[in-house]
């Protein structure tokens, strides 16, 4: 392999040479402050051919901070719009990235250099497009990580950072980082074409990404369906990879989704430290109450598939007692974590009486079948509420104690979704510890049938979906 200086690397820029109604054009902003190398990856530089000793150099800091441009960079910010927690915004695209370039190594591999932090474009909205070394050090780090894993992700060049004020919740150093990608478009690159009727564009895009990445399609009839279903696999694949190792992508809105499976964009992630899995009493309701099936049950496990040295059964000898949580359930649907006690919250659905909102105990008996609804046996840890006839409650979720979009005596309360009735429930809390109920009520009575499932948007907001659509959850006076 030839190892290339940075006047040398080998530029194809490809998207630049797209119709102009894709991207603007433009250069990086350069810090305020002189930029200086943080961290440098030798291994994403060898994918495109660049020396090591190339990092040591005063000019690739100048590069990679927006100071300069190597030869064969033609810099532009992509165009996109997307769905982001249900709702289309019509108008997004790179408001603090610009693509730099594409360099293609000597496999004839392409590999994009995207700067993030680069500062403001014509898509920044009401951003000030800069990034923080707190958040590149983050997404440097997880990327690698993920790629040690095996996912499909984003590579991490470099973080060239600078003593320039960013402004967040309070001062921060600010920073760029370099990400390596085959591509950078996105879900949202063809919507924004597709809702603003230019449909010309689209099949060229769609023609783009074929020949520069499903080749196989070029001359095949159907070809934009079999792009389609390309998509469709490569992200189910790279969604199933990200379960398999419990971890959460913060905002998987379609502006973030990599046409090629690729793990883009870490903005807010985290890793599951453990996995609640909920299994249903397999029309065999008796094994419910038995620790040796894994029926009826709330199983905990590590990531890893492993099991936690603290579940309330580890010390049985069988193996399926020692990964159960709880047990003498039914049919649980909707799980949910309080975001201020921790409590765990599950919604459970019964063969046709007694549906049940729980409060998940470790090591506690729901029950079933011995007992159904509120029983008052003291063997068993009744629901905090039960229904006949049944609603069907789905998903499950609290509103946070610092929530900023809802009235106070929301705050902490808890609400589910109502599949039969297409209702959202709401439940009060009482006692020190939040455990006790206080009230329950309907807050929103139908219209929108079928509700499945809850979720607190990156705005703070309650979205709800059917089996059509999403829904944000407001309060109206």
């Amino acid at each position: 392999m030839t190892k290339r200086q940075l006047e040398t690397l080998s530029f194809d820029n490809s998207y630049a040479r797209l119709p102009e109604a894709l991207s603007a054009k433009l250069n990086p902003t350069p810090f305020s402050e002189p930029p200086h190398l943080v961290s440098f990856n030798p291994a994403a530089a060898a994918l495109i051919d660049l020396d090591p000793e190339q990092a040591t150099r005063p000019e690739f800091a100048a590069v990679f901070g927006g100071s300069m441009l190597a030869p064969g960079m033609e810099p532009l910010a992509m165009l996109y719009s997307g769905h982001q927690f249900g709702v289309y915004v019509p108008q997004l695209g790179d408001g603090r990235a610009i693509l730099l370039g594409e360099v293609r190594n000597e496999r004839g591999e392409k590999w994009d250099l995207h700067l993030k932090g680069a500062g403001l474009t014509p898509f920044s909205r009401e951003g000030d497009g800069r990034a923080v070394l707190r958040s590149t050090i983050r997404e440097y780090l997880c990327s690698e990580a993920m790629f040690g894993l095996g996912i499909p992700t984003t590579r991490g060049l470099c973080i060239v950072g600078s003593d320039h004020q960013v402004y967040r919740e309070q001062i921060e150093p600010g920073a760029m980082l370099v990400r390596m990608a085959p591509s950078h478009v996105r879900f949202g690159s063809f919507e924004i074409l597709y809702y603003r009727k230019q449909h010309d564009q689209l099949k060229i895009l769609a023609d783009y990404v074929i020949a520069q990445h499903d080749p196989h399609l070029v001359d095949v009839s159907d070809k934009y369906a079999g792009l389609f279903s390309e998509v469709v696999e490569r992200t189910a694949k790279l969604i199933a990879q990200w379960q398999a190792v419990g971890w959460a992508h913060g905002v998987m809105n379609t502006d973030n989704m990599s046409i090629l499976g690729v793990t883009l964009d870490y903005g807010p992630f985290g890793f599951i430290d453990d996995f609640y899995i909920s299994t249903g009493d397999g029309d065999d309701s008796a094994t419910s109450q038995r620790l040796t099936s894994l029926n009826g049950k709330i199983l905990r496990l590590n990531p890893d598939g492993g099991i936690p040295s603290d579940n309330p059964f580890i010390s049985n000898a069988d193996p399926n007692a020692k990964k159960v949580f709880s047990f003498g359930h039914r049919n649980s649907f909707g799980f949910s974590f309080h975001s201020h006690t921790g409590h765990l919250w599950q919604t459970e659905n019964g063969p046709g009486d007694n549906d049940e909102i729980n409060r998940v105990v470790a090591g506690a008996n729901y029950g079933w079948p011995t007992a159904k609804g509120i029983s008052r046996n003291p063997n068993f840890l009744d629901p905090i509420l039960a229904y006949t006839p049944t609603i069907a409650p789905t998903g499950i979720i609290s509103i946070p104690e610092n929530s900023t979009v809802y009235p106070v005596d929301y705050r902490n309360n808890l609400l589910f979704s109502d599949f039969n009735g297409g209702k959202i429930r709401r439940m009060i809390f009482s006692g020190a510890d939040l455990a006790q109920l206080g009230s329950s009520s309907t807050v929103y009575n139908g219209g929108n049938g079928f509700l499945l499932s809850l979720m607190v948007g990156a705005d703070g907001f309650v979205y709800v979906s059917n089996v059509n659509t999403i829904f944000k959850v407001v309060v109206t006076p």
